[in-house]
């Protein structure tokens, strides 16, 4: 299967732009609307959103995580310290599939499970991953883990706390996050994006910071502007320093540290065969 799929990805995947098109049903994108903007008084490294709780939380250089109902801020938890309720090295954040927050703390070595107030549900340690860096979760509630020891990509099984398998040794030069978005693995580099596989192979590399929906939607991020489907949107004046499109939101931070959240509004799901109305219906 996962020949299959690289195959018709490596076919097919940024002819030119930045829009794939696959065998299976996809939905396009009706519009991206603006539902929430933040001006942070911190530097924030990163964001997430769970739709589950319509909780946004956002990680800062102080480690410290700050959890956000609209613009109502419910806590701040964290800060330097070795204790459960600090962080060493909060290096990346994710939302599981229950909705709420996974912390990394590289030094400890452990990703937290945190609810919305600040309690802690689960710990797991990740003592036979050499530097835990970067992770993000997929559709499995397991997650892929960026070990920069081994410079290696590692699908890690949350309930039985053992790797599953790893991949992409020596292939990334500085990965800054990862994307787990239903068949694909996104990891942008410092000037690159790498796309594998559910299972680890490397389908294509691209020379921009690229994201996909999990229909195969495509958002590029440049300085000033974040496009989609290589439809010019999001221009910002102070220039954009980070994005992320997960569960259906793109999630944007600009350089003075103003954060804008937006849903993905997409048509009537069609298949890549079919002929799309103007006036599709919304879901």
């Amino acid at each position: 299967m996962n020949k299959i799929l690289g195959f018709f990805l490596l076919s097919l995947i940024f002819a030119g732009c930045t829009q794939i098109t696959l065998s299976q049903k996809k939905r396009e994108i009706y519009s991206v609307e603006e539902i929430l903007q933040l001006d942070l008084v911190y530097e924030a490294k990163k964001a997430c959103y769970s739709p589950f709780h319509s909780i946004l939380y956002v990680m800062d250089n102080q480690n410290q995580l700050h959890s956000y109902d609209g613009n109502e801020k419910i806590m701040t938890f964290g800060g330097l310290g070795f204790s459960n309720q600090k962080f060493t090295f909060l290096s990346d954040i994710a939302i599981s599939t229950d909705g709420n927050i996974l912390a990394l703390d590289s030094y400890k070595k452990k990703i937290s499970k945190i609810d919305k107030n600040g309690k802690i549900i689960a710990e797991i340690l990740l003592n036979d991953i050499g530097q835990p860096t970067l992770f993000d979760v997929n559709s499995e509630d397991k997650v892929i883990i960026y070990d920069s020891s081994r410079n290696e990509f590692v699908l890690y099984n949350l309930v039985s706390s053992s790797k599953e398998y790893t991949f992409g040794r020596f292939t990334t030069t500085n990965p800054t996050s990862i994307v787990c978005q239903k068949d694909l693995i996104i990891i942008n580099d410092t000037e690159e994006t790498f796309f594998f596989s559910y299972f680890g192979d490397l389908i294509q590399t691209e020379p921009a910071s690229i994201q996909s929906d999990r229909w195969n939607n495509f958002f590029r991020l440049s300085s000033n502007s974040i496009s989609y489907n290589d439809k010019k949107d999001f221009l910002n004046i102070n220039g954009w320093k980070w994005m992320s499109v997960k569960s259906g939101h793109l999630l944007a931070i600009d350089k003075k540290n103003a954060l804008t959240l937006s849903k993905i509004i997409y048509n009537k799901e069609i298949s890549p065969n079919s002929t799309q109305s103007s006036g599709g219906a919304k879901k």
